[in-house]
């Protein structure tokens, strides 16, 4: 018998199988902060490319700080080609509707939120062209966004999709799909929601639970010790 461990089904080099190397979630706009820190651990991240559509989760939006708090941000969908043929879309072919102007709305919400924090200005020339490009599907948008938040924090990680979908995931592998929403969360006893230095602070408090990106542009480089100090 082979002593080599398995190649997965996608051709992937393989890791050894007795330790928890690849997180499968869902793609989220804008991840929250217990997303990344939960995902820190992990070599590879695969995001699930063959789910059908679920409502009311990250997929499609995130939160951010404002002059007057928490602003909640949602990317509209093509809902003519989400529901036209009455089949459950997968996540692959949900499209982004720009009948409205959401996507200037979405920047100038950033913009008013996190002009004065200390690093806004030094992320921006990177992160302005890929989050006011015009992606087809969501599935594009987040992707191009997520890799661009795993640059800025400097975390080396295998990212792709999934091959297929299944229930269950492989030997190896965590499954934390849906296990981060704007609901209810499942919780995680290792994650302890950091606290951080936020521009409106003084005006409504702490606001937990938001975006990653409002700690990068309010901590920058200091934001991945952050992460890894959260997740014990």
């Amino acid at each position: 018998m082979s002593s080599q461990p398995p190649i997965s089904p996608s051709g992937e080099a393989p890791l050894p199988a007795a330790r928890l190397h690849t997180a499968v979630i869902e793609c989220q706009y804008l991840p929250p902060i217990e997303t990344f820190a939960r995902l820190l651990p992990f070599e590879r991240i695969r995001f699930e490319a063959h789910e059908h559509w679920v409502k009311r989760s990250y997929r499609n939006r995130a939160e951010v700080a404002g002059p007057h708090g928490k602003i909640r941000m949602s990317i509209p969908l093509d809902r003519f080609k989400l529901l036209s043929s009455g089949e459950r879309r997968s996540m692959q072919e949900i499209r982004i509707a720009y009948a409205e102007p959401w996507l200037r709305e979405h920047w100038q919400t950033l913009e008013a939120g996190y002009r004065r924090s200390p690093y806004f200005e030094y992320y921006e020339d990177r992160f302005a062209p890929i989050f006011n490009a015009r992606y087809e599907t969501l599935l594009e948008r987040n992707m191009a966004l997520f890799r661009f938040l795993a640059e800025a924090l400097e975390l080396d990680w295998d990212i792709g999709l999934t091959d297929a979908w299944h229930r269950e995931v492989s030997m190896g592998q965590v499954d934390l799909r849906d296990a981060i929403r704007p609901t209810k969360n499942r919780p995680d006893p290792f994650y302890t929601a950091p606290v951080y230095p936020q521009v409106f602070e003084e005006r409504h408090g702490f606001l937990p639970g938001l975006s990653i990106v409002d700690m990068l542009f309010n901590e920058g480089p200091k934001t991945r010790g952050i992460l890894e100090a959260a997740i014990q």
